[in-house]
């Protein structure tokens, strides 16, 4: 008979007991139980185990700040749980490189799957200083996979959707997103991949191409005149360019052949509006004017693109209404305005997307007038 793996052999009745308390106290913490309590608890279990097996005690204190049974601060259950030679030991993420691309992406599909709103704060902060975002040009294409991940799983959902009503209304995606807003706002660069990601697979980067031209020939000419515009050397304005008008990036491009997102362009505008009716304050004031950029992008496109661009002014204009922000209802009403214009002529759409554009147009004047309202 095959003697049996050396990580059960290794393991004594210490870890296994330990490695249970862990499992007991990631349970404990997934349920929504104070840091302070299931931190006590564990520490209970540990303190008898690591007195009678010295191994443990040294891993303890090692690694995680363990001293006179107790740790020094909270411990991340998910690194404790790999250290632990129980059964099956598996690798710790590594802090650089591509081999571990898989795990990574093991972790966010995890991540995006079962964190709540009510330990989604306590898991954001874990995955963010985790070691797994690396640094340099892996960290910008593991930004982009999760942004990727995250769109994927969104457009499952996306695709549940009425074809009347209110479909951000008790949204299917409120509990997701809420939860992944507070990964976006402590992982830098994280909110900057997931809106170039949504404005590559809308299509504003080919609709952008005749802007871009038009401010390098103007650029061009004041250059010779050394007036305006013209005094910005060339690196400042690719910068300028890349700002007002955002290129798709080849990493991008490198993980949509590798990580897909496999969502069409309709789901990707109902998970922005997702985004826009449900996402944190802060995140609200950076996606409200983004989404206006997108709006009037997509509208300068003609009839084809009307569809996408009202899902999109229905649900900036619902947050608007609950939570505004300076000078915005006067923009979404321009833009109301506009789709109508470029909707009118549409007599054979199908009756949903009639519906929804009309729901925008209306919810868009409503902003026009409360601004009137305002105003007298």
């Amino acid at each position: 008979m095959a003697p049996p793996p050396t990580t059960v052999v290794d393991a004594s009745s210490q870890l296994v007991l330990a490695a249970q308390a862990v499992l007991r106290a990631i349970a404990a913490r997934s349920s929504g139980s104070p840091d302070a309590d299931w931190t006590a608890f564990l520490e209970a279990d540990l303190r008898g185990l690591a007195s009678k097996d010295g191994a443990l005690a040294e891993m303890l204190g090692g690694s995680f700040g363990w001293n006179d049974g107790q740790f020094a601060d909270r411990p991340d259950l998910e690194r404790l749980r790999y250290s632990l030679p129980v059964f099956i030991r598996r690798p710790e993420p590594t802090a650089g490189g591509v081999d571990d691309r898989a795990e990574f992406e093991r972790r966010v599909t995890k991540f995006i799957n079962k964190v709540s709103p009510r330990n989604a704060q306590q898991a954001a902060e874990e995955f963010s200083r985790s070691g797994m975002w690396c640094e340099g040009r892996e960290r910008e294409w593991r930004l982009y996979a999760f942004a990727s991940l995250m769109l994927r799983s969104f457009a499952r959902l996306a695709r549940y959707r009425p074809a009347k009503g209110n479909m951000f209304n008790d949204s299917i995606l409120s509990t997701q997103v809420s939860a992944v807003c507070a990964l976006l706002e402590c992982t830098p660069g994280l909110p900057g991949a997931i809106d170039l990601w949504v404005m590559h697979l809308l299509g504003c980067q080919p609709l952008w191409s005749s802007q871009r031209l038009t401010m390098c020939s103007v650029h061009a000419q004041l250059e010779q005149k050394s007036e305006s515009l013209g005094l910005l050397p060339n690196f400042l304005l690719r910068r300028v360019l890349g700002f007002l008008y955002p290129e798709t990036e080849p990493v991008l491009l490198e993980v949509a052949r590798l990580l897909p997102p496999h969502a069409e362009s309709t789901e990707v505008a109902i998970i922005l509006g997702h985004l826009l009716w449900s996402c944190s304050p802060r995140l609200w004031e950076a996606w409200c004017p983004m989404s206006f950029i997108i709006i009037d992008t997509l509208l300068s496109a003609g009839p084809t693109e009307v569809h996408h661009a009202g899902i999109i002014l229905f649900a900036a204009c619902g947050r608007l209404s609950r939570e505004p922000i300076e000078g915005a209802a006067a923009q979404a009403a321009a833009l109301g305005r506009q789709l109508e214009a470029i909707a009118k002529p549409m007599v054979h759409a199908h009756g949903f997307i009639r519906h929804r554009i009309a729901s925008a147009v209306e919810m868009a004047a409503g902003m026009d007038e409360e601004k009137r309202s305002q105003q007298t």
